[in-house]
């Protein structure tokens, strides 16, 4: 590696000032070290970047090209041969350019193999890498549409699958919700009055003073949950027609159905004696 190094020129001094033999000793040692030492230190050399191998590149381009089709019907590509690999270097990357032989049942062209120049880069800074392709695969429309339906049919599983979970989880609640809701009718806090009969102030400060902690605790919660429903404006102005909208949504909270379905059967019997 070259180095710079500071030259200068001895200019004689003026016939009136005349140097002396130290000054003289002076000037000449800091061109000696001027022309022994450079200007700055050399820059600590950096470890090259390294290319990817040919087989290493062909796999990452084949991945990633795989999930660039909204339909998954890139996943049917498959490497067939690498035809060709040659390394690369510019400023900012280290590449491998491809030329990559690809397989699918499903090319537009009829063909059950085609070729694809890639470029795979590596970057220098943080050794992330990425792909470009020249052009991509063309694919049978038929078959574009067919990989459409069935990943429709895919996700309508999946959401169904959501949903039975959820609704599970929510009537085991519900069940759960219940079993405390019929123990509270024997249960008494810690005075001996009945559950029932407490005030929702009086209930609060109950479960708070034990902690929240024990069945009799479990079960006033349950109560308090159920009062908090009944109580809301929402319950307060509801129609007999939007209770019934209430208990039909399975998107409704299955404690909040329990209480509109205990409203509408009072409305419904209240209606039939009236008549």
């Amino acid at each position: 590696e070259q180095q710079r190094h500071l030259c200068l020129v001895l200019v004689p001094p003026p016939p009136f000032f005349p140097m002396t033999a130290p000054a003289r000793s002076a000037l000449l040692l800091i061109v000696l070290l001027s022309i022994l030492l450079p200007l700055s230190a050399p820059q600590p050399a950096t470890a090259p970047a390294t290319h990817l191998d040919a087989a290493t590149a062909a796999t990452f381009a084949l991945t990633e090209l795989q999930k660039l089709s909204d339909s998954g019907v890139y996943e049917t590509l498959t490497l067939s041969e690498v035809l060709s690999a040659t390394p690369e270097t510019s400023t900012f990357h280290e590449s491998m350019r491809l030329s990559l032989s690809l397989s699918s049942p499903h090319f537009k062209s009829g063909k059950s193999f085609e070729t694809f120049s890639v470029l795979v880069m590596t970057s220098k800074s943080d050794k992330s890498t990425s792909f470009a392709i020249d052009e991509f695969p063309e694919m049978d429309p038929l078959a574009v549409e067919e990989f459409w339906v069935k990943k429709a049919k895919r996700k309508k599983a999946q959401r169904q699958e959501l949903y039975n979970q959820l609704k599970s989880g929510a009537e085991a609640l519900l069940s759960q919700h219940d079993d405390y809701v019929a123990k509270a009718s024997g249960l008494s806090d810690s005075q001996g009055r009945p559950l029932e009969t407490l005030t929702n102030a009086e209930m609060l400060k109950f479960i708070d003073d034990v902690k929240g902690e024990g069945e009799t605790a479990q079960a006033a919660k349950a109560l308090l949950q159920e009062r908090y429903i009944l109580q809301s404006s929402e319950f307060q102005n509801a129609s007999p027609q939007y209770l019934a909208r209430m208990v039909s949504s399975s998107s409704v909270d299955p404690i909040k159905r329990k209480v509109a379905r205990a409203l509408l059967e009072k409305e419904t019997q209240s209606t039939k004696e009236e008549l």
